[in-house]
């Protein structure tokens, strides 16, 4: 729980820091910076495993797990204001760091279509961010735009597709007194990374019960995360119990908690099965992708013995980005010799998803429900405010 020591900025970046680790689809971790008594920034370590999942973009079978660590620090006293992210994927030496400031475009790395009939979109996020007149505050806001570079008409950023992902969010901030104005604190200084391996071989959580029982039942808190992924903090009870994906089951091992497959379930469109357990919607009901089975035991789909033709993948989209005006340092040196596709998707998909659309989505959610009732935090994909961001 939070102390009276503690600046009121530490609840906000908390509340984001447990949200993050509560998020389904990865095995991830987050923290909130130091020291105990001032926060102003989030560390967070992962791994994540990629797979065909019915993927135009992967070949049949490929498994790629990208272990990583990513954080984002707040320099509200620096001049001008700014946002650092980091990112760090060890297995392929990526060690990068990107400075956000004010009236800042930051491109999204693979959110760039070529569309055959007007030319071609990219994606960017455009960030907006002020400090308060008493210095006890920053605002900021964060817009999704899409740039068309048109044959015809030339370069356009039509405003119907513009999303405000995070609307004018004030968030208190430590005071600058003890250092000096007008400075500009250098990129952060990246440790050494060492993520979460996923277990090898791991099928389903519903195949490691003996593990999935260990955190079970624990106590928790706003200021004490669950430590697994399937595991959410019941408000009430300050209990560990199972995410909305998953449901409680009992073995002679012990209590765990079994993914949801939705198998047989009713569906109207492909976000009402779960897409990671290799589940689609077809003819109304949710049932396992091709090349994939429904395990009679554990009601998850597995996939079909070898011998099956593989997928064709086919050429991703380019994921080439524009110049921008963010200063970006990369650590990360180019691999001997052609990389594979899937390396290089996983990278893409790493860098666009967790870093920006994961941290500022979430945190978007999490911010926002410091100002309401502390709600169970399963029903936070089914409040207004999911829809006012789709």
């Amino acid at each position: 729980m939070l102390t009276g020591a503690e600046h009121p900025s530490c609840q906000i970046w908390t509340n984001i820091s447990n949200q993050l680790s509560s998020s389904s689809g990865a095995q991830q971790n987050c923290t909130r910076g130091q020291p105990p008594n001032e926060c102003t920034r989030i560390d967070c370590t992962g791994a994540y495993k990629f797979g065909s999942e019915g993927s135009v973009f992967l070949p049949h079978s490929a498994n790629v797990e990208v272990d990583y660590c990513f954080g984002i620090i707040l320099n509200h006293c620096d001049n001008p204001l700014s946002l650092d992210f980091y990112m760090q994927v060890p297995a392929k030496n990526v060690n990068s760091t990107t400075r956000v400031f004010h009236n800042t475009l930051l491109p999204i790395p693979g959110l760039r279509y070529n569309i055959s009939s007007v030319g071609s979109a990219e994606g960017f996020l455009y960030f907006e961010m002020e400090r308060s007149t008493t210095e006890d505050s920053v605002t900021f806001s964060v817009t999704l735009k899409v740039r068309l570079n048109s044959r015809l008409l030339g370069e356009i950023w039509p405003g119907s597709l513009q999303r405000r992902l995070i609307s004018e969010e004030t968030v208190p901030v430590p005071s600058c007194a003890s250092r000096a104005r007008n400075q500009t604190s250098p990129p952060p200084t990246l440790g050494q990374c060492i993520p979460p391996h996923l277990k090898k071989g791991s099928k389903s959580p519903a195949e490691n019960s003996s593990e999935l029982s260990v955190n079970l039942d624990k106590g928790c808190n706003e200021s004490k995360a669950c430590d697994d992924y399937w595991l959410v903090c019941n408000t009430t009870s300050h209990r560990c119990v199972c995410g909305s994906n998953f449901r409680r089951q009992e073995s002679s091992r012990g209590s765990f908690c079994a993914p949801l497959s939705h198998l047989g379930e009713s569906c109207s469109g492909p976000d009402d099965c779960p897409s990671y357990m290799h589940v689609r919607c077809q003819g109304g009901k949710c049932v396992c992708k091709d090349h994939y089975k429904e395990n009679n035991t554990s009601h998850v789909c597995e996939p079909e013995p070898a011998g099956k033709a593989p997928i064709t993948p086919v050429n991703a989209p380019g994921t080439n980005a524009p110049q921008t005006t963010v200063a970006t340092h990369t650590g990360g040196q180019k691999g001997k010799g052609g990389s594979s596709k899937t390396a290089v998707i996983a990278g893409s998909v790493v860098g666009g998803v967790i870093v920006l659309a994961g941290i500022l989505v979430v945190a978007y959610f999490a911010i926002r429900r410091l100002r309401r009732p502390y709600h169970n935090r399963e029903l936070l994909l089914e409040n207004d405010d999911s829809d006012g961001i789709m």
